[in-house]
This record gives structure tokens, C-alpha cells and sequence, in this order.
């Protein structure tokens, strides 16, 4: 597709150009939505504060997924990325796995909210609707760069890539999985955002979304065309991922905890 756009003179890679896209409106979401679960006079700067290290969060937790799950095949080829001229730069550019970026979001915000301030389950309780956001996007840049390509497919909607620079072959009809999970991802927003509304306190909101895409990413996988994510027993790595997320989800649904949530943000407030 459109792997590299040009602004300026200056080739910029269309997949950071949709990620940051995608986080910057996810930003705008969160801060104008904010919910009664956080909304004290100074919580929208801890929020975009928040924002920014899950951000940071994200970038390095699905790189570094990503080089541990290829670490085989980068060090087997390592002479040859080395000797590639961009070989370094495009592996560090290119390649980034989802759940990655979630955990380290994660970590990040519970970084945040134990040594800089704030409170972690309601930052959590605001953020999470947004995720959604923010990973249609990315989608949207992996198509364009041709990375998390789909299988070979010639029925309605195929896709053929000419300059792909994320792996997917050239010439090839291949199945739009990307477009097909960003789809999923702003249809999973709209769920969340209207739960949020409606229960602004309940857990609940972070089961369902740990259901709902776990079980949309665990049928994805057989859609996808990539084989560099690993795979044990037959299935992926990121369906394995896709099977606990989707037990937590379950779990947190039964043990949600609303109304004490309500009276520890209460408590939080009026220290």
C-alpha cells in the first residue's frame, strides 16, 4: 500500500504516522469523556499525563515482545539486517506485537499511579475504552506498511500489496485481516463507551473488553498470514495470549467489585 509518506522532503513511516493518529484522538476521547469515576479539578492533567506513559508503555512492551518471539530468526539473519544499509533502522521501525503494548501499558500505569500520583483502578477505568481506539489505528498502519498480513485469499475484499516493507508477499492476494480487526477494535469502542456511560464504576467494562478481543484476536489468528508471532500445540502465541485474557475477563466479570471501587475513589478523593 502506502508503507512511507513523504511531508517535507522527510519519508515518514505510515504505521507511526497511524499509531500516533490513533493516540492523539484516543487522548482527546479520554479527556473530553471523563468520567465521574476521575473527575476531580486536576485529574485531566493526570490523565494526559497517564496517557503519555502508557504510551511509552506501549512502544517498547510490543517491541520488545516482538524481538523476544523473532529472536531465532533476527539472530540467524543478523549479518544480513546489519549489512542491509536500513537493516537496523526498519527493525526497530517495523514489527511491534499487540499484547506487548498492553502489558506494558499496563506496567506503566501502575508505574504512574504508585510513584507519581493518581489512582490506578480509576485511571484504568477511564483508559480502557480508548484502547480500542488506539489499536484500530495501528491496524490501519500495519496494512499500509504490509505487516500481520493476512492468509492467501481471492474472494471479495482481497487485497494485493506492491510495496510492502512489514513482510507480506508482493503480487499475492491476501485476506484485509488488518482492516477486518481495526473494524473489530472501533466496534469493541463503541460497546465500552456506551457501558462506560451507563456504569461509569464497574469493573465490569475492563472483563468485557478482555473477552470481546480475546476472543476476536484467537479467530484472527487463523486469518492471519504472518508466521513469525510463534506458535505451540498448533495455535499461537497470541492465541494462548487471547485464551488467559479472555479467563481474566470472565473472572474479573464474576468478582467485579463496583461499588467498592466507588467508595475507595470516594476515600481517595477526600484525603
Amino acid at each position: 500500500m502506502y508503507p512511507v509518506i513523504e511531508i517535507f522532503g522527510r519519508a515518514l513511516p505510515m504505521y507511526g504516522i497511524c499509531i500516533m493518529t490513533g493516540a492523539v484522538l484516543a487522548g482527546v476521547l479520554a479527556v473530553c469523556r471523563l468520567q465521574p469515576v476521575y473527575a476531580a479539578s486536576h485529574d485531566r492533567f493526570e490523565l494526559t499525563a497517564a496517557m503519555g506513559f502508557c504510551l511509552a508503555g506501549v512502544v517498547l512492551g510490543g517491541k520488545l515482545l516482538y524481538l523476544i518471539l523473532n529472536f531465532p530468526s533476527i539472530l540467524a539473519n543478523w549479518e544480513q539486517i546489519r549489512a542491509g544499509g536500513d537493516g537496523i533502522r526498519r527493525l526497530i521501525s517495523y514489527g511491534f506485537v499487540f499484547y506487548g503494548g498492553l502489558a506494558g501499558a499496563v506496567l506503566m500505569l501502575w508505574l504512574y499511579a504508585r510513584f507519581l500520583g493518581g489512582y490506578f483502578p480509576a485511571l484504568a477505568l477511564n483508559l480502557i475504552p480508548v484502547v480500542p481506539v488506539v489499536h484500530a489505528f495501528g491496524r490501519i498502519g500495519c496494512f499500509m506498511a504490509g505487516c500481520c498480513y493476512g492468509i492467501p485469499y481471492e474472494g471479495p475484499g482481497y487485497v494485493v500489496f506492491r510495496q510492502a516493507l512489514g513482510g507480506a508477499p508482493n503480487g499475492v492476494p491476501l485476506f484485509p485481516v488488518q482492516l477486518l480487526e481495526c473494524v473489530l477494535n472501533l466496534l469493541l469502542a463503541t460497546f465500552l463507551f456506551a457501558y462506560q456511560k451507563k456504569k461509569p464504576y464497574s469493573t465490569g467494562m475492563i472483563g468485557w473488553y478482555g473477552i470481546f478481543y480475546g476472543t476476536a484476536r484467537f479467530g484472527l489468528e487463523f486469518l492471519r498470514g504472518d508466521a513469525e508471532r510463534g506458535a505451540l500445540f498448533g495455535i499461537s502465541t497470541s492465541q494462548w495470549i487471547s485464551l488467559v485474557l479472555i479467563v481474566v475477563g470472565i473472572f474479573i466479570i464474576i468478582k467485579r467489585r463496583d461499588i467498592a471501587i466507588k467508595i475507595a475513589i470516594a476515600n481517595k478523593r477526600l484525603q
